[in-house]
């Protein structure tokens, strides 16, 4: 099929086969479409409209002859004619615009090491983040979209796409090394071969992944990786651009679903140092948490799902410009909004759906079950119906559905209840907490006043809380200048017991009510 193809950017052409998904066609053509499923069907994030030409679609076939269109999403539509034309919204396009997180704190100490250039490199599921150091010192950065997104936002897909082609691995590890941390290199402020080092921190997965090995055992029982601590090898060896002799090594991981980055976090913040009880949290997709109490430290992960990275919600979106930061709605029903960037926005990130139901419920228009108040709604003018449901007008083109709403109650219900059953395992009250650690880049943007308002984050005083920001690659920085401290990241990651928190008594019953508003 000749294609023709309307974006933003104007219009192109390109040859689509019949045995591809359009998803993949557009995608070898240069247009990026937002796979946050791996392109399974799942997300609905890759929703074009066919103007013109005959396809299948969803397996049902779609004749069109320019008088009316069709929505469908790319993934799963194919060609089935000689000629065919298709517009894309600006909402189904990948962005890589989004925020990288390369802030930390405390900044360790990174004196006393062999000197020289090394780099340290956090590769999350979604961002990789690099830091260059010169003698000690923090010299330069930079962060990148993950290119693995095309394989799907999260390690499950990832996981799945290993276990359905035996080509997947190779292709993931090419991905990461070829078009995410070696680019990465390069904008850097000196010549990677210069590099003579470069310690990497990661979630088990992804770990896998950049080491070329598969994944497949961590996502079935009992999650047992390959791996937890992971060889030191050259850097040609894996493709990597620094000094082909150079050294590659990686902090090792807790368990299959608590990884490096956790590890790395756990020496970069001094947990533990206190003496007292403390947790560490580092929130995202999977949310990993590690709980340090007389002596004992125990470690599990909470699958809130991407809702808080915007998959899967009508117009959720992730930290870039234009994204719903923070929200505020006065009893009247009028909204005040801070926009990253200025401008108008494009949708809610994370800690804006977070305000969202915080301020919702407070303002009155949503009762305890995440149901909207219809009377109130449309007092204020804000309601609007539309397929048979209901929503929350937030802007112009933006509106929250009550469908939405309940993925983020079973977000905010997972991170809840992986909490409470952790301490209640320990036999911990929240108020014993002497140092709560919040990590990672959503952390760092989070009101807390509505994290615990909404029962996400247990009700305790501010300076108990630390947010830590990227402490993933403040560990793999410090292991990045001082290799000699490899010894306490071991430690780290064979010191906590593992459990997995649907075996806990009371996991499921603190989840049912997490899924309330107070």
């Amino acid at each position: 099929m000749k294609l023709l193809v309307h974006t933003g950017g104007g219009i192109s052409s390109c040859e689509a086969k019949e045995s591809r998904p359009l998803s993949e066609t557009l995608r070898e053509a240069g247009i990026g479409l937002d796979l946050r499923c791996g392109g399974n069907g799942r997300c609905g994030r890759c929703r074009i409209e066919l103007v013109r030409g005959d396809f299948v679609a969803a397996g049902r076939q779609v004749s069109l002859r320019g008088k009316e269109t069709a929505a469908v999403n790319a993934c799963t539509c194919f060609p089935a004619g000689a000629e065919g034309e298709i517009r894309i919204p600006a909402a189904s396009l990948h962005r890589s615009d989004g925020a990288v997180e390369v802030n930390f704190s405390p900044v360790p100490d990174l004196s006393g090491g062999p000197g020289g250039l090394s780099v340290a490199v956090d590769i999350g599921t979604t961002t990789v983040a690099a830091l260059l150091v010169e003698d000690g010192r923090i010299v330069a950065s930079a962060g990148m979209p993950n290119r693995q997104f095309r394989f799907g936002d999260n390690v499950i897909d990832r996981i799945a796409a290993c276990q359905s082609s035996p080509g997947a691995q190779r292709e993931l590890h090419r991905v990461v090394v070829d078009e995410t941390i070696n680019p990465l290199l390069a904008q850097l402020a000196v010549d990677p071969r210069r590099i003579s080092r470069m310690a990497v921190a990661a979630n088990t997965v992804m770990t896998h992944l950049f080491y070329n090995e598969s994944p497949v055992s961590i996502g079935t029982a009992p999650f047992t990786p390959k791996f937890r601590r992971f060889p030191e090898v050259a850097a040609a060896s894996l493709g990597v651009a620094i000094r082909p002799e150079g050294r590659i090594i990686a902090a090792p991981a807790i368990s299959g679903n608590v990884g490096g980055d956790i590890t790395a976090g756990l020496v970069a913040t001094g947990f533990g140092a206190s003496g007292g009880t403390e947790l560490l949290l580092d929130l995202g997709t999977n949310c990993e948490m590690v709980l340090a109490h007389r002596g004992k430290v125990w470690a599990s992960s909470a699958a809130a799902g991407p809702a808080f990275e915007g998959a899967n919600l009508s117009f959720g979106c992730r930290a870039a410009p234009g994204a719903v930061e923070h929200l505020t709605l006065s009893a009247a029903g009028k909204l005040e909004l801070q926009v990253s960037g200025g401008g108008a926005p494009i949708g809610l990130c994370g800690s804006g759906t977070v305000d969202f139901l915080a301020e919702a419920r407070r303002a009155g228009a949503l009762d305890e079950y995440g149901r909207l108040e219809l009377g109130v709604l449309r007092r204020w003018g804000r309601l609007v119906t539309r397929n048979g449901g209901n929503g929350f007008r937030i802007a112009s083109g933006i509106v929250v559905t009550e469908a939405d709403i309940e993925r983020l109650l079973k977000a905010k219900a997972a991170v809840g209840a992986g909490i409470a059953s952790l301490l209640r395992h320990a036999g911990v009250e929240p108020e014993e907490i002497r140092i709560f650690h919040l990590c990672g880049g959503f952390a760092r943007c989070l009101d807390l006043d509505a994290a615990q308002a909404i029962g996400m984050l247990p009700r305790l005083e501010r300076p108990v809380f630390r947010i830590g920001g990227n402490t993933s690659l403040a560990g793999a920085v410090l292991l990045a200048a001082r290799p000699d401290r490899m010894a306490e990241f071991e430690k780290w990651a064979d010191l906590p017991c593992d459990l997995p928190l649907n075996s806990l008594k009371g996991f499921e019953e603190s989840y049912i009510d997490g899924l309330l508003l107070g």
